[in-house]
């Protein structure tokens, strides 16, 4: 029996090891094929995107290269993952091609949330990194290594100038898709911002909070895979 195919989309600063951990544990389960934007890992040579719209329709290429139409797939994808996720999902729909069986989102508010505060792209490097740091958008071991930091520092103001620019477009039939949202319990997202997701879609939406911060994922990889492959067991 063919596994069921997972396309995931990274958080922000992310490439195609950002859920190695849990592509890993998966491997027996699903399928969990990630998606990286340009200007980073593989794609290093490829310049950066700012804007949204492109990201989006960089995944979309990618996933529809890499997909079997003739079989279900679904889509997961953690922080700025999550919107360009449900992006590329509506692209999609609009081109007329089958949409996937299940979204799966994490540590991210709902679309219609607006942010709030500066533009992150805007501010220097000390106050960029001071937001970075307290909306919990990157790991301590990359935060504390200033190498690494000046190696992130381009695709992260990229990435976020991409989000802070994101206009949510109101009025959109919802989508018809069922759809898991997950948030972290210490982290910067209120739950209500979370069950803004449910005006998305007009299936079934679960929203739940974990312990952890915002990278979470990475210390419930197997309540994830286990819920995952729990609701897509019935189209297997």
């Amino acid at each position: 029996m063919k596994k069921m195919t997972v396309f995931c989309f990274p958080f922000a600063g992310g490439n195609k090891y950002s859920y190695r951990d849990m592509v890993n544990a998966s491997a027996q389960l699903m399928d969990m094929v990630v998606l990286e934007p340009p200007g980073r890992g593989a794609r290093m040579n490829e310049p950066l995107l700012t804007s949204l719209d492109e990201i989006v329709e960089d995944g979309y290429n990618q996933l529809v290269k890499a997909i079997d139409w003739n079989h279900p797939y679904a889509i997961y994808g953690h922080s700025m993952g999550a919107t360009v996720g449900y992006l590329v999902t509506r692209r999609l729909i609009k081109a007329g091609l089958p949409q996937p069986i299940h979204l799966f989102f994490t540590g991210r508010p709902g679309p219609s949330v607006g942010r709030s505060g500066a533009p992150s792209y805007l501010l220097d490097d000390a106050e960029f990194i001071e937001r970075v740091q307290r909306l919990g958008g990157l790991p301590d071991e990359i935060l504390n290594e200033k190498d690494l930091m000046d190696f992130y520092m381009p695709i992260l103001k990229a990435d976020f100038h991409a989000l802070d620019r994101f206009v949510y477009a109101a009025h959109q039939t919802p989508l018809d898709i069922p759809m898991d949202v997950i948030i972290g319990m210490q982290e910067d997202i209120m739950l209500e911002q979370a069950l803004a997701w449910k005006k998305e879609s007009s299936a079934a939406v679960s929203v739940k909070q974990l312990p952890g911060n915002h990278f979470f994922i990475h210390q419930q990889i197997p309540y994830l895979l286990k819920m995952m492959t729990s609701k897509l067991m019935a189209f297997a």
